[in-house]
């Protein structure tokens, strides 16, 4: 496998090539714990396969979380993204910066931070919304969340990590979730909205609340942050559909050399004398 994964490619058992994405940050590419999400059309009770293909050396990079998720942002650009978010600046900042968005504060809140374009309603197979975090300090206040738009930590449900307590921020009353945090440490928080009511919080895979009531909707993604001269960073954010149980994935079944290299030519050019190769990337 190339050291940045680019050679990595994911099919169906017909061999249709489907969408993927690897996370960066914690369990990036050629780490221990790489995560590799990819978009499948559907997965029966007894379970799909799926074939992940490595080892090509001249293979180019083909992931894309667009096509993976709802919503996704990596923040790789030079400035934030507007056809995704809302940005609001009064005294802080919000800026991207080694491949993170950075949020500082003006020691007030609903001031500096984004929300996305997108609401995001309850459907029947509900929503999870993902983003990886790391905070610069214990003393600090910063929002997560689900929330009305514009930016209002006091409405909706929210991951609130403050005072180095990991806290549940809803309809402006907080819970401390028993879950400490360190400064400068990436976390990856999931909130998980049920189908028709109520929410499962996560930190790094850990459930942290289930709740049964709380029936908010067609709220947006949004992170916010409260104090001056302390920083907020977030890797990624993205938003899948979720299942009451969700799949999980088994440990793969073997390891094989394929037979050869997946190529492939196209004859529709029209007339030419040059012979095109199509099957570099692949």
């Amino acid at each position: 496998m190339q050291s940045d994964c680019d050679d990595v490619r994911i099919t169906d058992v017909n061999g249709k090539v489907l969408p993927f994405w690897i996370e960066t940050g914690t369990n990036a590419c050629n780490t221990t714990t790489t995560a590799i999400w990819t978009k499948v059309p559907s997965i029966s009770t007894s379970g799909t396969t799926v074939y992940l293909y490595y080892g090509n050396p001249s293979a180019i990079n083909t992931q894309n979380g667009n096509n993976v998720f709802e919503f996704f942002d990596d923040f790789s650009g030079s400035t934030v993204d507007t056809n995704k978010w809302t940005t609001y600046v009064n005294g802080g900042s919000v800026s991207l910066s080694a491949g993170n968005l950075q949020i500082t504060g003006n020691n007030t809140w609903n001031t500096n931070g984004i929300s996305s374009n997108t609401s995001y309603n309850r459907s029947s197979s509900g929503y999870s919304i993902y983003w990886s975090v790391k905070l610069s300090a214990t003393a600090i206040n910063t929002m997560i969340g689900y929330s009305p738009k514009i930016l209002n930590y006091s409405d909706g449900i929210s991951h609130y990590p403050a005072s180095g307590a990991w806290y549940r921020w809803r309809d402006n009353v907080g819970l401390n979730l028993s879950a400490p945090f360190s400064a400068d440490t990436w976390y990856i928080t999931k909130t998980k909205l049920k189908s028709s009511q109520g929410y499962i919080l996560y930190r790094n895979g850990t459930q942290l609340e289930d709740d049964t009531t709380l029936a908010d909707n067609n709220h947006y993604i949004s992170m916010q942050q409260y104090e001056t001269g302390k920083t907020s960073y977030f890797d990624f954010a993205f938003v899948c559909k979720s299942a009451s149980s969700e799949p999980t994935v088994a440990t793969p079944t073997n390891e094989e050399k394929s037979q050869g290299p997946v190529a492939y030519w196209k004859f529709d050019a029209g007339y030419s004398t040059v012979a095109f190769d199509a099957m570099r990337g692949n």
